[in-house]
Protein backbone atom coordinates (compact mmCIF):
# COMPACT_ATOMS: atom_id res chain seq x y z
CA UNK A 1 0.00 0.00 0.00
CA UNK A 2 1.12 3.55 -0.77
CA UNK A 3 2.45 5.29 2.13
CA UNK A 4 1.53 9.33 2.35
CA UNK A 5 3.46 11.50 -0.19
CA UNK A 6 2.19 14.81 0.60
CA UNK A 7 2.24 17.47 3.30
CA UNK A 8 -0.20 19.86 1.50
CA UNK A 9 1.97 22.37 3.13
CA UNK A 10 2.27 25.63 0.74
CA UNK A 11 5.47 24.73 -0.91
CA UNK A 12 4.46 21.38 -1.64
CA UNK A 13 1.19 23.10 -3.38
CA UNK A 14 3.13 25.19 -5.55
CA UNK A 15 4.95 22.30 -7.08
CA UNK A 16 1.84 20.56 -7.68
CA UNK A 17 1.09 23.68 -9.59
CA UNK A 18 3.79 24.24 -11.67
CA UNK A 19 3.67 20.55 -12.63
CA UNK A 20 -0.04 20.21 -13.32
CA UNK A 21 0.71 23.51 -15.25
CA UNK A 22 3.31 22.24 -17.22
CA UNK A 23 1.45 19.33 -18.56
CA UNK A 24 -1.69 20.84 -18.93
CA UNK A 25 -0.05 23.81 -21.27
CA UNK A 26 1.68 20.90 -23.07
CA UNK A 27 -1.38 19.80 -24.43
CA UNK A 28 -2.87 17.19 -22.10
CA UNK A 29 -6.43 17.38 -20.97
CA UNK A 30 -6.85 18.05 -16.61
CA UNK A 31 -7.51 13.93 -16.08
CA UNK A 32 -3.96 13.13 -18.16
CA UNK A 33 -2.56 15.96 -16.46
CA UNK A 34 -3.20 14.65 -13.27
CA UNK A 35 -1.77 11.20 -13.92
CA UNK A 36 0.99 12.26 -15.62
CA UNK A 37 1.73 14.68 -12.41
CA UNK A 38 1.72 11.32 -10.59
CA UNK A 39 3.77 9.38 -12.63
CA UNK A 40 6.78 12.14 -12.79
CA UNK A 41 6.77 12.96 -9.51
CA UNK A 42 6.22 9.39 -7.80
CA UNK A 43 9.42 8.42 -9.93
CA UNK A 44 11.53 11.62 -9.24
CA UNK A 45 10.47 11.33 -5.06
CA UNK A 46 11.60 7.38 -5.59
CA UNK A 47 14.63 8.40 -7.08
CA UNK A 48 15.50 10.72 -4.22
CA UNK A 49 13.99 8.66 -1.88
CA UNK A 50 16.94 5.80 -3.25
CA UNK A 51 20.02 8.10 -3.27
CA UNK A 52 19.35 9.32 0.28
CA UNK A 53 19.15 6.19 1.44
CA UNK A 54 22.57 5.15 -0.40
CA UNK A 55 23.99 8.63 0.68
CA UNK A 56 22.94 7.60 4.49
CA UNK A 57 24.45 4.18 4.22
CA UNK A 58 27.53 5.15 2.57
CA UNK A 59 28.15 9.19 2.29
CA UNK A 60 30.60 8.88 -0.46
CA UNK A 61 28.12 7.80 -2.78
CA UNK A 62 25.08 8.77 -4.80
CA UNK A 63 26.27 12.02 -6.60
CA UNK A 64 25.49 12.22 -9.98
CA UNK A 65 28.16 10.80 -11.64
CA UNK A 66 28.05 7.77 -9.62
CA UNK A 67 28.38 4.37 -11.70
CA UNK A 68 24.81 2.57 -12.03
CA UNK A 69 26.80 -1.23 -11.93
CA UNK A 70 29.38 -1.78 -9.67
CA UNK A 71 32.36 -3.21 -11.88
CA UNK A 72 31.47 -6.81 -13.23
CA UNK A 73 34.44 -8.75 -13.32
CA UNK A 74 34.83 -11.55 -15.69
CA UNK A 75 31.39 -12.04 -17.22
CA UNK A 76 30.84 -15.90 -18.82
CA UNK A 77 29.80 -14.60 -22.70
CA UNK A 78 28.04 -18.18 -22.64
CA UNK A 79 25.53 -17.86 -19.96
CA UNK A 80 25.37 -13.70 -19.94
CA UNK A 81 25.61 -12.74 -23.53
CA UNK A 82 24.12 -9.29 -23.35
CA UNK A 83 25.72 -8.42 -20.03
CA UNK A 84 29.08 -9.30 -21.34
CA UNK A 85 28.41 -7.60 -25.07
CA UNK A 86 27.48 -4.68 -23.49
CA UNK A 87 29.92 -4.59 -19.99
CA UNK A 88 31.86 -1.39 -21.21
CA UNK A 89 28.29 0.48 -21.31
CA UNK A 90 27.38 -0.55 -17.97
CA UNK A 91 30.35 0.92 -16.68
CA UNK A 92 29.95 4.15 -18.60
CA UNK A 93 26.12 4.55 -17.06
CA UNK A 94 26.02 6.59 -14.64
CA UNK A 95 23.26 7.28 -11.92
CA UNK A 96 22.74 11.06 -14.08
CA UNK A 97 22.31 8.90 -17.36
CA UNK A 98 19.29 6.68 -15.44
CA UNK A 99 17.55 9.76 -13.45
CA UNK A 100 17.31 12.03 -17.28
CA UNK A 101 16.66 8.97 -19.24
CA UNK A 102 13.35 8.58 -17.17
CA UNK A 103 12.49 11.77 -16.73
CA UNK A 104 12.64 12.20 -20.63
CA UNK A 105 10.74 8.46 -20.83
CA UNK A 106 7.84 10.15 -18.80
CA UNK A 107 8.13 13.17 -20.67
CA UNK A 108 8.19 11.83 -23.91
CA UNK A 109 5.09 9.81 -23.29
CA UNK A 110 3.24 12.90 -22.02
CA UNK A 111 4.04 14.82 -25.29
CA UNK A 112 2.93 11.47 -27.06
CA UNK A 113 -0.46 11.46 -25.44
CA UNK A 114 -0.94 15.24 -25.74
CA UNK A 115 -1.29 14.39 -29.44
CA UNK A 116 -4.52 15.07 -31.25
Amino acid sequence: EAGTRSTSGPAELRAIEHVLTAFTEAGLDDDAAVRFYGVYTGYVLAFASALAAGRLNDPGTGGPDDHWVEPLGRVDPATHPHVARQAESLMRLTTDDVITTGIDVVLDAAEAAARP
